[in-house]
């Protein structure tokens, strides 16, 4: 029978023997990534974010491991990054499997990973808003997606059975014993491994309406959710509403998600209707509104309606009065009362 220490190292040595191949010169330009099913492919020639969306397209990683795929998601998915931050997370758990004692219980083993997650590799400062695990991995920003992600990783290398759980704008990990009960982790603490009784937990995930667990898909898809809040702050329209509407239809509990779909929208279609183009504005909200019957969409569609009549009438062109009659159609029961006749 394996002892504890032999299974940890069993299994860090499967790690290791994938990676030798991503490391080699040889390979550099190549990397072969992990897959959860513990079969190595190696990553054909295309754009990595691509190959990503392909594989999660069915909601699960088949060959993409958790880590690499969060990488590619968060960040611009460079090779040359992707294999860097794959190296260190490697070095850190051959670091961390150097810590363990032989005889180490699961508990211990979470206690010890915890701490050695944030002594060794989230040194840097808290940002809410942070997507991109090869910030983290390398002492930059993080936040309780990255440790989660990070605890994740770390924990199943060491042969832990661990998993994501979601709660109300915060996630942690959920750590199955041997025993068949569960523990918290909140990720985000080096002394999170810690329940009280006011405290239920993610152990009830299933009857506590605050907890609800997550695969490694749908974490993947709270990266994608901070990734998309970041293209909006940017401006970057098009791209915040490619990122939330995946990571909604990714994790379609997630409810800010969704109601995130139509603020994009929204603003998207400001951004139009400030620029002059009405028409696309009009459609952006015609597109939310099949989403949802959201009232701040019906006012902005009338208010930009207006807006486009007013600019067709001070325009005054010969075509005008064709475009104003055209205009008042498309508006039909929506139209503003100042423009009602």
């Amino acid at each position: 029978m394996l002892t504890a220490r032999s299974k940890i190292v069993a299994t860090f040595f499967a790690l290791v023997f994938a990676l030798v191949v991503l490391f080699s010169p040889q390979a550099a330009a190549e990397p072969t990534f992990i897959s959860n099913s513990a079969h190595n492919k190696q990553a054909p020639d295309g754009d990595l974010r691509e190959l990503v969306l392909n594989d999660i397209a069915d909601r699960s990683l088949d060959t993409f491991d958790l880590f690499t795929a969060a990488l590619i998601l968060g960040s611009d998915g460079d090779r040359d990054k992707v294999t860097q931050c794959r190296e260190r997370l490697m070095n850190m758990q051959s670091r961390l499997v150097q810590m363990v004692p032989a005889d180490a219980s699961d508990a211990r083993i979470a206690k010890l990973t915890l701490r050695f997650l944030h002594r060794k590799i989230l040194t840097g400062e808290y940002e809410a808003g942070s997507c991109d695990p090869g910030l983290a991995i390398n002492g930059g920003t993080h936040n309780c997606i990255m440790s989660t992600i990070l605890f994740c990783v770390l924990g199943e290398s060491l042969g832990l059975d661990v998993h994501p759980v979601a709660l109300p704008e915060h996630v942690r990990c959920e750590l199955f014993l041997d025993n068949g009960s569960t523990v918290a982790i909140e990720t985000t603490s080096p002394q999170g491994y810690a329940t009280t009784e006011s405290d239920p937990g993610p152990a009830d995930a299933h009857t506590d309406q605050r907890a609800r667990r997550l695969s490694s898909v749908g974490l993947l898809a709270k990266v994608l959710y901070n990734r998309g809040l970041q293209s909006l702050a940017s401006r970057n329209f098009e791209s915040a509403l490619a990122q939330t509407e995946l990571s909604h239809r990714l994790d379609p509990d997630h409810l800010p998600a969704a109601g995130n779909i139509a603020s994009v929208i929204n603003n998207w279609a400001l951004h139009r209707c400030n620029d002059g183009d009405f028409a696309g504005a009009i459609e952006l909200l015609e597109r939310g509104l099949l989403l949802e019957e959201s009232k701040i969409l019906q006012w902005n569609r009338n208010h930009i309606y207006s807006r486009w009549l007013q600019s067709v009438e001070q325009r005054n062109a010969p075509d005008s009065a064709s475009q104003l009659v055209a205009i008042r159609a498309a508006m039909g029961n929506n139209l503003s009362p100042e423009h009602s006749e």
